[in-house]
């Protein structure tokens, strides 16, 4: 038995550490006061190579019981890589005020994992029907996207389902504790709370390349995406039939940890359209790759842009 149980930890120290975002069952660890963490710039990454679900001594519970509340479905665990394989259905049932049944049935999938302990990976899929309460109707029937989740892909009338899909990827690659690049198709989050005033995660999935360096106590960002203008001509008017005209936008976010409950960070932004003042065809100005923060020359040449400052500051009680 004492072999048995030596051949099992050997085994289970053979494993690759796993590298996952922080997610509502850990991210109390983020905001202990006795830590200092930069917290505002979402996801987080955690290496954790404490057990790597391999408590193979304990009393195991049934897999049905693992498969729902503890494991992944599907986990592939090696030296040198971990994937890991989920199934996410979501079934949502209920009735509003004015006596209409509201529903959403929603399936999706979800691959993530790591190559050693500096490149994460993930990637989801989501497919959904569903009917809403009349306020989000007739905003869907009119503007022909679902708030947050993308555009519909049919619409016969007020008050029937809408149909819709939205997908999210992300590869993260960490040399060292200083510095973070990170390429995907998703949506971005700055600063702590449900929602963010500075950047929101409201908004449909769309490209983007960020970089993160960390020195001591501050943390600073830039960030360049590209988005979709709905709004400016219909699908098919758009760049003959090729899709929805661009909007590209560049961010930069510096955070400051001032002790283990106080941080102060400033925010910048410049959006601007694919489309000059003249009509001409503008795509992505390499002049914004300059990632410095409030240093934009371009903004006195093309006028056609939004620009946007804002400074926040949280305390941890």
């Amino acid at each position: 038995m004492l072999c048995l149980a030596l051949s099992q930890i050997a085994f289970a120290q053979q494993k690759s550490p796993e590298v996952l975002p922080y997610n509502y069952l850990t991210e109390r660890e983020l905001y202990l006061d006795t830590i200092m963490r930069h917290t505002a710039l979402q996801p987080i990454l955690k290496i954790d190579s404490a057990d790597n679900g391999t408590d193979s001594l304990l009393p195991r519970r049934s897999w049905i019981h693992r498969k729902l509340f503890k494991e992944h479905l599907f986990e592939f665990r090696e030296p040198d890589f971990n994937i890991f394989v989920d199934f996410l259905p979501d079934w949502q049932i209920g009735r509003s005020n004015q006596g209409k049944t509201l529903w959403l049935n929603t399936r999706g999938g979800k691959v993530q994992g790591n190559i050693g302990k500096k490149f994460y990976f993930e990637s989801s899929f989501f497919e959904n029907q569903g009917i809403f309460p009349i306020y989000l109707d007739s905003f869907i029937s009119r503007k022909r996207v679902i708030p947050g989740q993308g555009m519909i892909k049919y619409n016969d009338k007020i008050g029937k389902a809408y149909d819709y899909a939205y997908v999210n990827a992300l590869m993260s690659y960490t040399p060292s504790k200083y510095v973070n690049f990170t390429l995907g198709y998703g949506t971005n989050s700055y600063g702590d709370g449900y929602r963010s005033l500075v950047l929101s995660d409201i908004g449909f999935s769309y490209p983007y390349l960020r970089i993160t360096g960390t020195l001591g106590q501050f943390q600073y960002t830039s960030m360049w995406a590209q988005f979709m203008d709905t709004e400016g001509k219909s699908y098919s008017q758009a760049y003959e039939g090729r899709g929805y005209p661009k909007k590209w936008g560049v961010f930069h976010f510096l955070d400051w940890n001032v002790n283990t409950k106080l941080t102060i960070g400033v925010f910048d932004a410049v959006v601007w359209g694919d489309i000059d003042t003249a009509g001409n065809k503008r795509g992505f100005d390499f002049s914004y790759i300059n990632p410095i923060i409030f240093l934009r020359p371009t903004d006195r040449i093309f006028r056609r842009f939004i620009r946007q400052f804002a400074t926040w500051h949280q305390y941890k009680i």
